[in-house]
């Protein structure tokens, strides 16, 4: 009795924890099932029925996939777990799924483990090294990573390039230390003095390395390498390798480019600031800061224009409000316009500001100290302003006179007149000689009166011309009848040279007479007797060229520079020294030119230009045609 209460007991404790063990397998996510000696399936949790769709209480266990079964009886036959994948279908998806089928004494026990997000994620993993390896193969970089065993499980073309190593022989996966020994043995590798040393240091960073590592390689063929050396996820260490020595080499250039330039600004007499888009100081120079008066705590901050002017705002003249010339400013300065302004301070100093924008979005201002340039040009300025009212007044001095003077010579020379035709009786020699210097003086100061009248008109902008259109050839003649008497009186040999049928000018004649007898008459005074002297005409498509050349004493080189100036005389001859002044002018107001080429003691030759066709510029100054 004893006994068979015992073995109640024990059936019931069995019982419950078998029931216990139910509850716990159908508690687990995944499906666990047990077959018998003939391989059916005795035994499964509610995992399993649910992925194998079996009605729960059925009397028979569907299988998951036909081909479990074969796993399963593998499985017993090897005594040996057996693992195999399969697809199975829940709910008409397919899904992966690992099962493994264990041997028992009886049977075999198996349990299947989703694993659809695992094979994505191992596909996903797959695809992101593949980008990788190829991102890593298309970088400039030298890349190598090495595996925790140490040896070389990747390197890419940079890699294999920069270290002249064969890729047959990297392709056998070379331990680091090995790769460290060949390079050694090709020179590719900083001098060591200790190689054994450097070389274990590097070892000991498979074990030690944590963050990651960066040190440069100065090698002997001059090449400079930034060494990067970063733990792999996956275990093992990735190395980068850049040359630096491009890089380094624009570097010393780049910092020898800004010593110069800031030693170069530095030394400028100008002052020189150089702006941002948004108005902010970026460059500045010494002279700069002395010009306005700025501490170099302060420009070290970057200003802002609108900062800097407030603070040298003591130092402007403006008109109007600060706030509208400070605007002003601002919009002057940054709108990227070359610009040129004159600014005079209220310290008496004048800069001459310029601005121009640089190709980076900035702009340069220069400022130039011009008061000493800038008061002396006031100097020569107010000194010319009363060098003309001085030569107006002379000017307008001689007009009034000349206009006084012409009155009573007009009388002189007409009673001379009267007397030298012997009108009111007969006269001897001498009065004759007498009456012939009165009458050629008299001639002459007319003349010297009626040159500063043109001149005075010409000035005055009062001067008109009588434009026709006349013979060349009979206008020269013409004025050679009136040099004739002098010409013979000075013993002087005379050569005309112009084509009768020439042409005609565009011109006022009278003007143009009284230019070649001004010159002609300067040649004739500065010709000694049995000199010569030549007038001649030719015409090209466009102009009448006439030229007077003389055997005389010449032109001295520092005379000629100012031989068209009016009363410029040589100290050698007399005269009024307005000749050649209104020559100059009326040739030019005939849109024409007039030029001189002399030497000392080798005679002048006066060359005019004139156009045969009427120009702008004789249109201004006529009358009528007549």
């Amino acid at each position: 009795m004893p006994f068979m209460f015992g073995s109640g007991k024990k059936v019931k404790e069995l019982s419950e924890n078998f029931e216990r063990l139910g509850k716990i397998l159908d508690a687990v996510g995944q499906p666990i099932w047990q077959r018998d000696e003939d391989l059916n399936i005795i035994f499964c949790n509610n995992s399993y029925l649910l992925l194998s769709e079996t009605p729960k209480g059925s009397d028979e266990i569907n299988e998951l996939n036909k081909e479990i079964r074969a796993l399963a009886d593998k499985a017993r036959t090897e005594r040996d777990p057996r693992y195999k994948r399969f697809k199975i279908i829940l709910k008409g998806a397919a899904q992966e799924y690992e099962v493994c089928e264990t041997p028992t004494q009886n049977g075999t026990v198996g349990f299947a483990n989703n694993i659809s997000a695992l094979i994505k994620a191992e596909a996903e993993l797959k695809i992101n090294e593949q980008v990788q390896k190829q991102l890593l193969e298309s970088s400039a970089s030298a890349i190598a990573i090495y595996g925790a065993d140490e040896k070389l499980k990747f390197f890419n073309n940079a890699f294999m390039n920069l270290w002249k190593l064969e890729e047959s022989w990297l392709g056998t996966e070379p331990t680091y230390g090995e790769v460290l020994e060949a390079l050694r043995e090709k020179r590719k590798l900083p001098e060591q003095a200790d190689f054994r040393r450097f070389k274990q240091e590097n070892l000991a960073m498979f074990k030690d390395l944590i963050d990651p590592q960066e040190d440069f390689y100065f090698l002997p063929d001059e090449r400079s390498l930034r060494v990067i050396v970063v733990p792999h996820t996956l275990g093992g260490l990735q190395f980068v390798y850049e040359d630096m020595t491009d890089k380094l080499a624009l570097e010393r250039s780049y910092n020898t480019l800004l010593a110069v330039q800031s030693e170069t600004l530095d030394n400028l007499h100008e002052g020189v600031a150089v702006f941002g888009e948004s108005g902010k100081l970026t460059l500045s120079n010494p002279v700069y800061a002395t010009i306005w008066g700025l501490d170099k705590n302060f420009l070290e901050s970057e200003p802002f224009l609108a900062d800097i002017l407030n603070k040298t705002k003591a130092l402007y003249n403006f008109d109007g409000t600060w706030d509208d010339f400070r605007k002003g400013t601002l919009a002057k300065v940054l709108s990227r316009e070359a610009q040129s302004e004159t600014l005079q301070l209220s310290s008496g100093i004048v800069l001459d500001m310029k601005t121009a924008p640089l190709p980076d979005g900035e702009i340069l201002v220069t400022y130039n100290d011009i008061t000493d340039s800038f008061l002396v040009e006031k100097s020569l300025r107010e000194a010319n302003e009363a060098l003309a009212d001085v030569d107006s007044l002379k000017t307008e001095f001689l007009t009034n006179i000349s206009y006084e003077l012409r009155s009573p010579l007009t009388s002189i020379i007409g009673f001379t007149e009267v007397l030298r035709n012997e009108i009111f009786g007969t006269l001897n020699d001498s009065q004759k000689d007498y009456l012939e210097d009165i009458y050629q003086a008299s001639h002459q100061l007319e003349r010297l009166i009626n040159d500063i009248l043109d001149i005075s008109s010409i000035e005055a902008g009062y001067m008109k011309l009588n434009i026709d259109r006349f013979d060349i050839h009979s206008m020269l003649a013409s004025v050679i009848s009136l040099i004739k008497e002098r010409l013979q009186e000075h013993n002087l040999k005379f050569e005309f040279e112009c084509a009768p049928q020439i042409g005609k000018l565009f011109g006022d004649e009278t003007r143009i007479k009284q230019i070649l007898f001004n010159i002609l008459s300067n040649s004739i005074k500065f010709t000694p007797a049995g000199g010569k002297i030549s007038l001649s005409a030719k015409t090209d498509e466009k102009n009448v060229i006439i030229t007077v050349t003389d055997t005389g004493e010449g032109i001295a080189e520092e005379d000629m520079a100012i031989i068209f100036n009016k009363f410029q005389k040589t100290k050698s001859k007399g005269g009024s020294g307005l000749g050649l002044a209104v020559a100059k002018n009326f040739v030019e107001l005939h849109g024409g030119k007039i030029e001189i080429e002399s030497e000392k003691d080798k005679g002048a030759k006066v060359t005019i230009t004139l156009p045969l066709e009427k120009p702008t510029l004789i249109e201004e100054h006529q009358t009528e045609v007549i």
